[in-house]
Parts: C-alpha cells; structure tokens; sequence
C-alpha cells in the first residue's frame, strides 16, 4: 500500500527539516517519535497507514513551528514542492549553523582544557627547576 498525498508531504518534510529522521523531526516539533512514526506504519486494523490530517495534535505541532506550513500544503501534491524549492537553502543554512556552533563549542571546551594543562605542567616544571638547584653535584671528582 502506498502513502497517501499527505504522508508523502510529511515524509518531504522530515527529509528536509531533520535529515529523513522521524526521531529528530518529532523533537523539533516537540511530539514523540512514536507519533511521527505511526504515519509510516500500516495499521493492522484498517490496514491504512494512517493520515496527518486526522492527527490534530501533531498537524498543529508542524504548523506551529513551521508556519509557512498549511493543511492546504499537505493535500497537494506537486512534482516539486514549492515549499522545499523556495526554503532548501534556508534550511541547510540553519542546520549547517546549528552543526557549526556546536563544534565551536567542543573546540571552546577542548581549548580550556589544553590551556589548563598547559598551566598544569608550567607549575609542575617550574617546581622541579627550584628542587634542581638545590641539588648540586660534583661530577670532576
């Protein structure tokens, strides 16, 4: 069985706003997985997978984060979806930010450390030069 037109625009949707990933897409519309999950299962007592639009909760999750996002835009279908073409840009941006600020933090992180073991072992030297001068030692005999 295949998806229905909405399915399909929601699966179109977690493509481009999560990756194709149901788990990340639910927490960035503040829903469970198991919600966004269900859309992509078939149901064994109607054996329809089943629709968004019956699903309030979770439609008004997505519009609510996304606004630019209407019950309208799940019941067309369209060989390029005009949301995807006028905003892929925009939302590759906006994950390529979030990746980068996090991996300038765990540089900020790994900096700190280095910084304070470099001072570690400063001290650490510097207490063995003033142990090494008081030691003297005749090596000519």
């Amino acid at each position: 069985m295949e998806f229905s037109i909405e399915n399909k625009k929601l699966k179109e949707l977690i493509e481009k706003k999560a990756l194709g990933n149901n788990s990340a897409f639910a927490k960035e519309i503040g829903v469970s997985p198991t919600h966004i999950n269900r859309f992509f299962r078939l149901d064994p007592r109607s054996d329809c997978y089943p629709s968004i639009l019956k699903s309030t909760a979770v439609l008004k999750a997505v519009m609510k984060r996304f606004p630019e996002i209407t019950v309208e835009w799940f019941k067309v279908l369209e060989e390029k979806s005009n949301y995807v073409e006028e905003h892929s840009g925009v939302l590759i941006e906006e994950r390529l930010l979030k990746h980068l600020e996090a991996r300038i933090k765990d540089a900020q992180r790994i900096i700190e450390l280095l910084e304070a073991e470099n001072l570690r072992l400063k001290e650490g030297n510097d207490n063995f030069r003033k142990n090494d001068t008081d030691i003297k030692v005749d090596l000519n005999g």
